[in-house]
């Protein structure tokens, strides 16, 4: 039982401790005895309303079933089970509510015995009820924080104030500020902050809980692709996989026998250099002048040999990384399948070395290729004119030839165009209407480019040699705004039906719609006006530019295969205004866009924004086409309406 005797001097021991302040001002005797006989007929009154609750385990155990309790006690609630018993105080500096009993144990220990403790029993509006500032300097042992400094923000007692704050003129004395606190509306507007901090909380979670759903509704749809693939290629997977399996073994041991063999070098190198110094070592002990003089020659020269070696061994030393990258053809399993995938040796800083079974590169879902930010460098402009041109020039497509020549289609001269790497024409053919988009298209070493003509349901195709000269046309369905071709022989072709939605229509070479695709698995439109495309081959998957949406849409490129038909990606930016939306690619894993707002972005091939590459302050106006040459790693941009193209050097 917790007498009033212990109360009492419990009372005394703090009254002692505040009276041997050092340099503090002794309170008053009779004001502080009055406050700590309250103390004690309050701790007094505590402990008789506290023997209802915590006298015996059964009255605990009858407590812990109520859930009426509205502030439990925070270490009874840790129990095993949990006990709830009303808390009747709660600790500033543990952050937590005491019942009776917790209180005494947090009274009688010297490391809890100064927390300060506020009542929860007392009318919190009744601020008449002081209680003693109990919060004590860590510098000063028993010198009460009593002072705040708006200098420095900080909290400190007297003595502090007198040594480190005495050129501070922002002091306050804590009990003179905190006067009538309680009904200032700073109390209010702090409450208020705080509750709409948690409501915003509480809404993050709400919304971060739903992606966690959705997360898992993504999951389980890519777990059914995986299903769905390995069901239609059950039969070759075995026999690919272990075709793969022998190729990691054998890149493996190669890589293990090379490092092992650099090691056994180093080892040699090692003991070669020990039995340098030791001999070094006998001889310096010799104190035989002229043998040390001869013998720090010949080290002199052996440690120059070695230290180059360190030094080259240590520049080649790389790590490296066998990864498994699938083959694209393994996606389509509609072409012949020679292998699953490839092996490669990735090292720190260099580009991946591929076998001849290969894809070059990963899926954009695990690409971890870093976003490096490219520098286009101007090397000058073009004209594309030419003499028999009636009209201003409007480049609507351009493409690199293998042998670095130029194919440019005139939507407003209705003719493809044909340069050398100097842009001298080399040759141009007409065409019965106007081009929109131009794709290159290379088939037993023959070059063909071809167009989709806007006024008419076709496309034409130009054979392209030492000179350029019509080729075949054939009937489609639809007039193309924009062509794409893939190493499986289609084409895709973006296009707006007539019934005013949005597809993509994957084609043969005759024209012929092979597959559409145009909504997700609800029946939504992907698409609403789809411009330019490009194919990724490797990964199987295509990227669209939407001008209505305003972004860039990275989709399955197979979606009645995969079963995958949920957009992949995609990319929206503010500064971004697609009016013509050409879209192109590097071969380091990047997409450049055109905006319409004088910019091109650069992107990656997870739609992530790396930088605006090309801006009105580096002299471009509208751009309209784009296209790169791997050869020599230029960035080809027109522009709206005009009779000349800009080019670039990526960096």
């Amino acid at each position: 039982m917790y007498s009033v005797s212990e109360c009492f001097s419990e009372v005394l021991d703090e009254l002692v401790a505040r009276t041997m302040n050092i340099g503090g001002e002794v309170p008053d005797n009779n004001n502080n005895r009055r406050k700590e006989s309250a103390n004690v007929d309050l701790e007094c009154q505590e402990e008789q309303a506290g023997n209802c609750h915590i006298s015996t385990d059964k009255d605990c155990l009858a407590k812990s079933t109520d859930e009426d309790v509205m502030n439990p006690c925070s270490p009874c609630l840790g129990d095993d089970p949990p006990v709830r018993v009303d808390a009747v105080v709660y600790c500033l500096k543990c952050e937590e509510n005491l019942c009776l009993s917790c209180k005494k144990q947090h009274r009688r220990f010297k490391s809890t015995s100064n927390h300060s403790l506020i009542d929860r029993n007392k009318n919190q509006s009744d601020c008449s009820y002081q209680i003693p500032s109990t919060e004590h300097c860590l510098e000063h042992t028993g010198s009460t924080m009593d002072f705040y400094c708006e200098n420095d923000g900080v909290f400190c007692c007297k003595l502090c104030v007198d040594i480190s704050h005495s050129h501070c003129t922002g002091i306050k004395f804590i009990p003179d500020e905190a006067k009538d606190v309680c009904d200032s509306p700073e109390v209010r507007s702090t409450g208020d902050t705080i509750a709409a901090l948690l409501t915003k909380l509480k809404g993050i979670v709400k919304r971060k809980k739903t992606l966690v759903s959705r997360a898992r509704s993504q999951e389980d749809d890519a777990q059914s692709r995986v299903l769905a693939l390995t069901n239609i290629a059950s039969g070759l997977i075995t026999k690919l996989a272990e075709e793969a399996k022998e190729e990691i073994h054998r890149t493996g041991v190669n890589l293990s026998g090379q490092l092992r063999n650099e090691i056994e070098t180093c080892e040699a190198a090692t003991h070669v250099l020990n039995a340098l110094i030791n001999k070094l070592e006998i001889v310096v002990q010799s104190h035989n002048e002229q043998q040390i003089y001869i013998m720090l020659k010949e080290t002199a020269k052996q440690v120059a040999k070695y230290t180059d070696f360190v030094s080259k061994t240590d520049n080649n030393t790389v790590e490296c990384n066998i990864t498994f990258v699938t083959d694209q053809r393994f996606e389509s399993m509609l072409q012949s399948i020679t292998s699953m995938g490839s092996v490669n040796v990735l090292e720190s800083g260099t580009s991946p070395q591929t076998s001849p079974l290969s894809s070059p590169h990963p899926s954009p879902c695990s690409s971890k290729t870093s976003l490096v930010r490219k520098k286009a460098i101007p090397i000058g402009g073009q004209s594309v004119r030419i003499a028999e041109d009636r009209t201003t020039c409007h480049v609507s497509g351009c493409k690199f030839l293998p042998d670095g020549r130029i194919a440019i289609a005139d939507y407003n001269n209705k003719c493809l165009k044909l340069f050398e790497s100097n842009f001298r024409l080399a040759n141009y053919v007409r065409l019965a209407s106007r081009p929109t988009d131009l794709v290159l298209i290379l088939l037993d070493r023959i070059i063909e480019v071809a167009t989709s003509l806007a006024d008419e349901h076709m496309i034409q195709y130009v054979k392209v040699g030492r000179t350029a000269f019509i080729g075949k046309r054939v009937q489609t369905c639809v007039a193309y705004s924009g062509l794409s071709y893939s190493s499986a022989k289609l084409m895709y072709a973006s296009c707006i039906c007539e019934d005013g939605s949005g597809q993509i229509h994957v084609i043969n070479l005759e024209g012929n719609v092979l597959r559409t695709i145009k909504s997700d698995c609800t029946a939504t439109p992907l698409l609403v006006r789809p411009s330019s495309i490009y194919v990724d081959d490797d990964r199987n998957v295509l990227y669209v530019t939407d001008l209505a949406q305003n972004c860039v849409v990275c989709l399955d490129a197979n979606p009645c295969l995969t079963g995958n038909k949920q957009p992949l990606f995609k990319y929206s930016d503010r500064n971004l205004e697609l009016r013509t939306g050409m879209i192109t690619a590097d071969n380091d894993d990047n997409l450049y866009v055109c905006s319409g707002n004088q910019s091109v972005h650069q992107i990656s091939l997870s739609c992530q924004k790396i930088y605006e590459i090309l801006t009105s302050t580096d002299g471009i106006s509208l751009p309209q086409c784009l296209a790169f040459s791997a050869k020599d790693s230029l960035l080809l941009l027109s522009e709206y309406k005009e009779n000349g193209v800009k080019l670039f050097k990526m960096n």
